[in-house]
């Protein structure tokens, strides 16, 4: 079998491997994503923005937009909200 991958000739910073375009596209200012946003709404897949104000557990990924966690902590506050 033969696996592929798109990327960017960027180099990601956690992994040092070309950044996938999955991530160079999520690097993107939100408000430029609307072909994505389009996407989702056209095969009726919601969005959702999940925030707090404490580290939420152990960040695996972390960029300027978004992070990543696992291990989340129960005692800290997570609000989500559907993006319209």
């Amino acid at each position: 079998m033969r696996y592929f991958r798109v990327h960017t000739a960027d180099i990601a910073y956690i992994t040092q491997q070309p950044r996938g375009i999955f991530t160079a596209i999520g690097k993107r200012i939100y408000a430029e994503m609307t072909f994505y946003r389009e996407m989702a709404k056209k095969y009726e897949i919601q969005l959702y923005m999940s925030e707090c104000e404490d580290v939420p557990g152990d960040i695996i990924y972390e960029d300027e937009f978004q992070i990543a966690i696992k291990n989340p902590s129960s005692d800290v506050r997570i609000t989500t909200k559907e993006i319209e």
